[in-house]
């Protein structure tokens, strides 16, 4: 595992920290289309949800090194557009 501490936040007001795992998931719809290597795992979808009622979420979380990346490889992939601020 490749472990990066994150410090450009300082910026940002956050207004609940989470902690859990983040793990790749692997889908499969009913009609058979397939999503593979997709970021998921519990924090990530507690954090999608707590977004909907406009808070600010901070993730504490380890990324195995499968885990997918930004193509510059400086972190990784979180949907920034569910967590973005409204």
């Amino acid at each position: 595992m490749n472990a990066q501490l994150r410090t450009d936040v300082s910026s940002t007001n956050i207004d609940l920290v989470l902690m859990g795992n983040l793990l790749v998931d692997d889908i499969v719809l009913h009609d058979g289309t397939t999503m593979m290597g997709e970021p998921g795992g519990a924090i990530l979808h507690a954090a999608l949800a707590v977004r909907l009622w406009g808070t600010r979420v901070g993730l504490v979380s380890v990324a195995g090194d499968d885990y997918p990346r930004h193509q510059d490889g400086a972190g990784i992939v979180i949907p920034r557009l569910a967590l973005s601020p409204s």
